[in-house]
């Protein structure tokens, strides 16, 4: 039994990893910025401990990483076209915040940290990807012989029923009778599902 703290918890990946940390007899806290979502997670899986708060805190998250054996950061703001226009929102979560929560996990010593990147980071063309791609970068950079704390990245892609997934738009053309539309049409992609 492990003590786990997930940031940005109430997202899609966050929805699917409680459930499955709890089954497994974990101690899970999530950390997340929406009451509302918090709300409705905590009326699905009442036996885990919610912390309303931003990443881009450090007190904050150093006091959400306090005591914790993991940490899963998924916090992130992940809507591509918003970043070219909330830039510095994008910049603010997924850059600093990152910087915070890898920060908050080596001063708690915390045995395991997981950055959850995406596959936009690779030659990223979008604010989105920039972000996420210094997000690794800080994330790893954290990795020196003197930490306790073991950081990892995994690159998370396109999952079929996760929210703002290009799944749900080509599904509604389709319904629609419309062609599918691609940015480009050479790359081969990947789909997951949830679990």
């Amino acid at each position: 039994m492990s003590n786990i703290l997930i940031t940005g918890a109430t997202g899609s990946l966050g929805q699917s990893l409680v459930p499955a940390f709890l089954q497994r007899g974990d101690n899970v806290t999530i950390l997340s910025r929406d009451p509302h979502k918090q709300a409705t997670l905590l009326g699905k899986y009442q036996q885990f401990h919610a912390i309303l708060g931003d990443i881009y805190v450090l007190d904050s998250m150093f006091g959400a990483c306090e005591g914790q054996d993991i940490v899963v950061h998924a916090a992130a703001n992940k809507r591509i076209e918003r970043g070219d226009t909330d830039t510095r929102e994008y910049h603010r979560v997924n850059v600093l915040g990152t910087l915070n929560v890898a920060e908050a996990c080596r001063l708690n010593s915390v045995e395991k940290a997981l950055f959850i990147g995406s596959d936009k980071e690779v030659a990223a063309s979008s604010v989105y990807g920039l972000t996420k791609a210094i997000g690794s970068h800080i994330w790893l950079a954290e990795q020196t012989p003197y930490n306790i704390t073991k950081f990892s990245c995994v690159r998370y892609g396109n999952v079929v029923e996760s929210n703002g997934s290009v799944w749900h738009v080509w599904q509604e053309r389709v319904r629609q009778g419309l062609p599918l539309l691609v940015r480009e049409p050479e790359p081969t992609r990947f789909f997951l599902t949830m679990s």
